[in-house]
């Protein structure tokens, strides 16, 4: 089997066959790491470096930042406490703390929240999911 085959099975796939996701990234870490390890121990996962920074990689600054301008554009949005990336595949998996009015009901918020997560996705191809948290703002 062809180096570039078995990298791309470690890097892409959990145990138990499905595409990694959001639900088991700590898991695919545990498990691809030593299954690259191993591959590059045979000779044959030559790229093991290339699978790891897959696992581990994050955005830098400036897509941090569209991610920021992204949730602020929708309206009722005061403010974005803590905005993380990371990138699972192809695309980003966002963690976002919206601010919000704090007298807004939590029926509100959670509608604003997903009309942000919507935007987003909407706005910025490379982002897959964003996971948003509700805060009030101080």
């Amino acid at each position: 089997m062809p180096s570039t085959t078995v990298s791309f099975f470690i890097c892409f796939t959990s145990p138990s066959g499905e595409l990694a996701t959001t639900s088991m990234p700590a898991a695919a870490i545990g498990v691809m790491s030593p299954l690259a390890m191993l591959a590059e121990r045979h000779g044959i996962g030559a790229r093991y470096h290339d699978v790891w920074g897959k696992l581990v990689e994050v955005p830098d600054a400036s897509l941090i930042a569209e991610i920021r301008e992204a949730a602020f554009a929708v309206p009722g949005v005061r403010g974005v406490e803590k905005c993380f990336a990371r990138k699972t595949g192809f695309k980003y998996h966002v963690d976002l703390h919206l601010e919000v009015d704090p007298e807004m009901t939590v029926r509100r918020s959670h509608e604003l929240g997903h009309e942000v997560q919507l935007h987003i996705r909407e706005k910025l191809d490379w982002v897959a999911d964003v996971l948003v948290h509700v805060e009030p703002a101080p």
